[in-house]
C-alpha cells in the first residue's frame, strides 16, 4: 500500500513522513497536512482531490481530478464536474459528465439528467434519465416515469412506473394504481391522477383530469379543480367549483368561499342564493351562525 493510501486509510499521522527518499512533499492547509500525490498514480490523484476538497482547496482539488479525469478515471470525472458546478462552468460540466457518462458511470447520467431537468430541458433530462436506468439506476425509472407525467403522456407514465415498480421502488405502485384506475373510468383514481399532473406542474392535463372526475360526482375532485383555478387567478370559476362542492356536502369548500366572498355582506348573498339550491353545507353554516349568535345574546 503505497504511503498516500496508508494516510488516507489513517495508518499514518499527519506529522509523520516517511523517508526522504520515497516521501512525497507536504502542501499545508492551515493546521491539517497533506500529501501530494504522483501524478501518475490515478487512483491517488483521485484520492487527492476527495482530501483537497473536504479541506475547502476547491483549486487544488479541480487539478487532482483534472489529472486522474485526463488519465480516463471516471469516478473523478464526475468529482471534476461538480467541482465545476460550484464554479458555474456550466459548459465544462456538462463535457466531463458526457465522457464519464460515455463510459458507463451511472452517476455521470444521473446527474446530467438532473441538469437538464431543472433547466427545463425535458427531451434530455428523459434521454439521461433512461440512460441511467439502462446501467443501473434504481431511482431513474421513476424521474423517467414523473417526466411524461410532465409531459402528457399516461401510456409512457404507465410503462416506467412498472419498471420502476418491477425494481421496488414503494412509490411506483401508487402511482401505477392511479392512471390506470383513471384510464379505466375510475372516479377517485382520476382525482389522483389529476393531483400528479398538478404536482408535475402540468395544469392543462390536472384541470382535463379534476373536470372528468367532477363530472362523474367525486366531490374532492371538485373542490381540487377549484383550487387549481383559484391558484391561476381565476376566481369565478374556482367560486363555481367550489360552490358545487358545497352543494354535494363538501364541507371544506366553504372556507375558500368565505375567502374569496371577502365580505360579509357578499357571504350573506351567497349563503341566501345557495339556501334556494338547498345546499347543505350553507344551511348548516347558517344554522350554527344562528345559534352562535342566540347563545351570545344570552
Amino acid at each position: 500500500m503505497s504511503w498516500f493510501k496508508r494516510f488516507m486509510a489513517g495508518n499514518v499521522t499527519a506529522t509523520t513522513a516517511p523517508s526522504q527518499a520515497s516521501a512525497p512533499s507536504m502542501v499545508r492547509q492551515g493546521n491539517h497536512p497533506s500529501p501530494s500525490p504522483n501524478m501518475e498514480d490515478v487512483e491517488g490523484l483521485f484520492l487527492a482531490g476527495i482530501l483537497a476538497e473536504r479541506q475547502g482547496d476547491l483549486d487544488t482539488a479541480v487539478r487532482y481530478y483534472t489529472k486522474a479525469a485526463q488519465a480516463g478515471n471516471s469516478q473523478s470525472m464526475v468529482s471534476l464536474a461538480l467541482c465545476l458546478k460550484e464554479r458555474g462552468q456550466t459548459k465544462e460540466m456538462i463535457r466531463w459528465y458526457e465522457v464519464a457518462a460515455g463510459k458507463g458511470n451511472s452517476n455521470a447520467m444521473f446527474n446530467l439528467a438532473n441538469h437538464f431537468k431543472d433547466t427545463g430541458d425535458t427531451k434530455m433530462s428523459i434521454h439521461w434519465y433512461k440512460e441511467a436506468a439502462a446501467a443501473g439506476d434504481k431511482d431513474a425509472p421513476t424521474l423517467v416515469a414523473a417526466a411524461y407525467v410532465r409531459t402528457g403522456s399516461i401510456d409512457e407514465a404507465i410503462h416506467w412506473y412498472e419498471v420502476a415498480n418491477s425494481s421496488g421502488n414503494p412509490h411506483a405502485a401508487e402511482a401505477l394504481q392511479s392512471l390506470r384506475g383513471a384510464k379505466a373510468g375510475d372516479p377517485l383514481r382520476m382525482d389522483e391522477t389529476a393531483a400528479l399532473f398538478h404536482m408535475a406542474g402540468n395544469r392543462e392535463q390536472a384541470i382535463r383530469w379534476f373536470q372528468r372526475a367532477a363530472n362523474l360526482g367525486n366531490v374532492e375532485a371538485m373542490h381540487d379543480l377549484a383550487v387549481v383555478y383559484e391558484e391561476s387567478g381565476e376566481l369565478e370559476s374556482a367560486l363555481d367549483w367550489y360552490t358545487r362542492a358545497t352543494r354535494a356536502g363538501y364541507n371544506d369548500s366553504l372556507n375558500a368561499i368565505l375567502r374569496i366572498k371577502g365580505t360579509p355582506r357578499r357571504l350573506l348573498e351567497w349563503l341566501e342564493e345557495e339556501i334556494e339550491w338547498r345546499n347543505p353545507v350553507a344551511r348548516r353554516f347558517l344554522r350554527d351562525l344562528n345559534r352562535d349568535s342566540q347563545a351570545a345574546g344570552e
